[in-house]
């Protein structure tokens, strides 16, 4: 096997031959005479019958052939560990030589050019910044940063057009807050306006959305006051259609048995007067009404110590 590698380097103009492989390793093998005898051992093994009889001896051909390639594959490893040892030699001294010495320059002038190109943005930056401020007040727009506006400054863009940028920014939170000077609910909108970003659509629509959900509620809490004063004037109404009909129940003369006169008691030689008891009257009657009428009706009753009985 030689494993010689012969490099040339030419003059730097002739820039594409600096390196010209001479003479690639050449391996010496009998690969052609070797796949005949390869050739010859699988062919005889897939000539075998597959059968009970035979399964025995094809596993042990099968084991045979298996260590042959084994052997083979060893080999091919040596062979490509001592071909690749030559170009791993020449890579390390070519990265010594050649390419770090080409990267480590090319490294050191991007970090030149990089200060010199931020520097120029940084110039573009204040220059711009004062810009932003001065016409900010001139417009009488106070609550805005130059952050606010978002400009990217690049290398390109010229001084006039970020200038132009920074103008047509703060004109659209001007044309916006003129706008939402004209509408109902203003302090309100501008409010939302400077702390959704600066968005004056997005303001307006967040504000009406907010304030038709406020005039929803008011609605519904005013109808639930209307129902209730309507059920409460029911309930009231059938309170006093009650209270005249016991009152009209109440002139009816009672049957009653007659009652035994009983002497008074007397006390120290003082005749006290014995209180009659109160004849108590029955009327049957009928209500219909809702729940709430009829709970209404059952205190009524329960405060006035009504004798009762519900069915």
């Amino acid at each position: 096997m030689n494993n010689d590698l012969t490099i040339t380097a030419t003059a730097p103009e002739d820039a594409g031959q600096l390196i010209v492989i001479k003479q690639l390793p050449v391996i010496q093998e009998e690969l052609y005479r070797i796949k005949e005898k390869v050739t010859a051992v699988v062919d005889t093994a897939l000539a075998m019958q597959v059968s009970e009889d035979t399964v025995k001896d094809i596993k042990t051909k099968r084991a045979e052939m298996n260590k042959m390639l084994a052997a083979f594959e060893e080999r091919r490893k040596e062979v490509k560990k001592a071909v690749l040892a030559p170009y791993e030699n020449f890579e390390a001294v070519y990265k010594e030589c050649v390419s770090d010495a080409f990267k480590n320059a090319d490294a050191e002038l991007k970090r030149r050019i990089a200060t010199v190109e931020d520097g120029i943005k940084q110039a573009k930056r204040e220059e711009l910044e004062t810009y932003f401020s001065e016409y900010c007040q001139s417009v009488g727009i106070d609550f805005v940063s130059f952050k606010d506006a978002g400009i990217n400054i690049t290398l390109s863009d010229s001084r006039k057009k970020l200038k132009d940028m920074a103008k047509a920014w703060i004109d659209g939170i001007a044309s916006a807050l003129q706008m939402i000077s004209t509408m109902e609910n203003a302090d309100e909108i501008r409010a939302e306006f400077k702390a959704n970003g600066y968005n004056g659509n997005a303001a307006v629509v967040t504000v009406n959305a907010r304030h038709k959900a406020i005039e929803e509620e008011k609605r519904r809490a005013e109808e639930k006051k209307r129902l209730d004063a309507e059920r409460e004037e029911r309930e009231r109404i059938l309170m006093q259609e009650y209270a005249a009909q016991n009152a009209e129940n109440s002139l009816i003369e009672p049957l009653s048995a007659p009652v035994e006169q009983i002497p008074a008691d007397t006390k120290n030689g003082v005749q006290e007067e014995k209180k009659e008891p109160q004849t108590m009257f029955c009327v049957t009657f009928a209500v219909s009404g809702t729940i709430e009428q009829l709970k209404a009706l059952k205190n009524f009753l329960n405060e006035g110590e009504y004798n009762y009985e519900c069915k």
